[in-house]
């Protein structure tokens, strides 16, 4: 649906079920406008097509270059998620991407993320049974692995993966592709699901996607939620997983492991590397960890240093 149209229906919403003030409206409006001229300026993304990471970018240029006021930014704020909660509540888009922003600017600079342990568990709360969970497995696998966006891997095309390099193309967003390379282990499961899960869902269907439902259908977005969200439960992991922490996940641990930010920035497809500049406070927090593992042991030697004056 155009972003016009999408613009005029919440328009309706607010002034027949939200009944508020032209005065109202027009300041949401006015938000919406200035969002709407950034797509347009910084992407070829259409409203019904924009994720957090964007949002989170977009704010951070609102917040450090224009230095709006925390107020301001905050209504910024309550817009976006009051447009997009109409959104998704209207069945307009697959998920509300403005779920994970605080209202309060908590969640605007440091990304959520699991470690590879809570990763792990969460894949071993998943059946080894079946072709379809052996198919989410892999799908949450390549976005953990790789920080691919859930846009990404649903939309993947059987000729964009090359086992003879070991990379998979990705079209981005804009239509920017990147090369991503993939592991040992990560082929292996790629050939098991090609061979022996995917005839098995498809049957006698036919799709160019690699990863589809039994019609041959693209897979629904809202339904990778729905299974980060039921088996982290059982994982007992409490915290807010989604295909975006597993993104964020995949840039954390690249930078816990020395990884330089404009490698991650290839990596994740950011076309500005101020987006890339949020996962900068997990190196100081690894680095604050190495330290205080480290302090201890100076201690002990010291303490030995002094027993044996």
């Amino acid at each position: 649906m155009k972003d016009e149209k999408l613009l005029e229906l919440y328009n309706e919403y607010l002034v027949i079920k939200k009944n508020l003030s032209k005065n109202t409206i027009a300041s949401y409006f006015s938000v919406l406008k200035i969002f709407f001229n950034y797509l347009k300026d910084n992407s070829s993304i259409k409203l019904c097509e924009v994720e957090t990471e964007l949002i989170r970018q977009y704010l951070k240029f609102e917040g450090d270059f224009k230095k709006n006021k925390s107020l301001t930014l905050s209504h910024k704020i309550i817009v976006l998620k009051s447009f997009y909660n109409y959104l998704y509540s209207e069945k307009l888009i697959d998920y509300d991407p403005t779920s994970l922003i605080d209202n309060n600017l908590r969640g605007l600079h440091i990304p959520n993320f699991i470690t590879e342990i809570e990763f792990l568990k969460i894949l071993d709360a998943i059946p080894d049974n079946g072709s379809i969970n052996y198919r989410n497995k892999l799908i949450i696998e390549m976005m953990f692995d790789n920080g691919l966006r859930i846009s990404e891997v649903l939309s993947l095309n059987l000729n964009e993966i090359d086992f003879s390099t070991s990379t998979i193309r990705i079209n981005g967003k804009g239509n920017k592709q990147r090369i991503v390379l993939i592991g040992d282990y990560e082929k292996e499961m790629l050939n098991t699901y090609l061979n022996i899960h995917r005839p098995k869902i498809l049957k006698k269907m036919r799709s160019n996607l690699l990863f589809t439902t039994g019609k041959g259908n693209i897979i629904n977005r809202e339904y990778i939620f729905r299974i980060l969200k039921k088996y982290s439960k059982i994982a007992g992991i409490n915290k807010n997983v989604s295909p975006h922490v597993l993104r964020h996940s995949f840039a954390t641990s690249m930078l816990e492991n020395d990884a330089d930010l404009r490698s991650i920035q290839v990596l994740l497809g950011h076309s500005d590397i101020s987006t890339t500049q949020i996962y900068t406070h997990v190196s100081t927090k690894h680095l604050k960890e190495k330290y205080d593992e480290f302090i201890p042991v100076l201690g002990e030697k010291e303490e030995e240093k002094n027993d044996k004056k």
